[in-house]
């Protein structure tokens, strides 16, 4: 085998191993047309049917896209969603086209862009809410202005906050990596902002802690919390669920069809070369 013959062969198996090895779930890139309205729409994969439960214009469409770079660019598509200022205890819902693994020993991961524009005396704004078969709005991942000292953190309803360190601040796109390891009476919640795009997470960067475990059906969009009478305005993109943190941090998704081209690419290169 020639050398050339054998880097190509390599390549393509890698190629090959890229997509047998893809688990992801579910994506919502909001690569809509900019649009005052959530409800109905109905891109990305792995989804059972559109958003709903928006209340009006309360979720929107914007433009452009977030991005993110930490080491490596986060792979984006796209515009972003935003619940934008008019509405108050307001979300949008999403359901997975099944619902996620829950056996004990299994992990969810999750993804997504977030950023605020708030007054720095918010209260306490539901941002990501995590949907189980038992309850409407399991675990959120939320922000606060004056509570909890202004950072981000996650919260099951009635349960414990689990604080990020991490401060709240208005116009910071931040990169959020969710991972619930499954257990056999409380799932472990553990959480990163911005860690290295590409790169497997440090869990010594991490925070978290165990709520009572749960199936995840889906996702809130939510712009929640009170007063209506303060400023507020909550922005997401690029949401990931999958099976393990490559499913849902990654820097290129290649896709089937490309991967194809390449491969035939390469076929046609041994034979020529032969």
């Amino acid at each position: 085998m020639t050398k050339l013959t054998l880097i190509l062969t390599l390549t393509l198996t890698l190629l090959i191993a890229t997509v047998s090895n893809a688990a992801l779930i579910a994506y919502e890139p909001f690569d809509y047309a900019p649009t005052n309205g959530l409800n109905d729409l109905n891109g990305g994969t792995g989804w059972d049917g559109g958003w709903y439960n928006a209340n009006g214009d309360s979720h929107i469409i914007a433009s452009p896209g977030m991005a993110f770079t930490n080491v490596n660019p986060l792979t984006t598509a796209g515009n972003f969603g935003m619940a934008n200022t008019s509405c108050n205890w307001s979300r949008a819902s999403r359901d997975f086209s099944s619902p996620l693994e829950s056996s004990v020993g299994t992990t969810n991961w999750f993804s997504f862009l977030a950023s605020i524009e708030a007054d720095t005396n918010h209260y306490r704004q539901y941002l990501i809410g995590f949907q189980s078969e038992v309850s409407d709005d399991n675990v959120r991942f939320m922000t606060a202005g004056y509570y909890e000292n202004g950072q981000w953190f996650l919260n099951q309803f009635a349960g414990a906050d689990q604080l990020s360190g991490h401060p709240s601040i208005s116009n910071e796109t931040i990169f959020v990596v969710i991972e619930k390891a499954n257990g056999a009476v409380r799932d472990t919640w553990t959480a990163w902002i911005n860690p290295p795009v590409n790169q497997a997470p440090n869990y010594s960067a991490s925070f978290g802690g165990t709520y009572t475990n749960s199936v995840v059906t889906g996702v809130h969009f939510w712009k929640g919390g009170p007063p209506a009478t303060r400023y507020f305005e909550g922005r997401v993109d690029e949401f990931r669920i999958g099976e393990s943190w490559e499913d849902v941090n990654v820097s290129v998704i290649p896709e089937p069809m490309v991967l194809g081209f390449i491969g035939l690419g390469l076929l046609a290169l041994l034979r020529k070369n032969r």
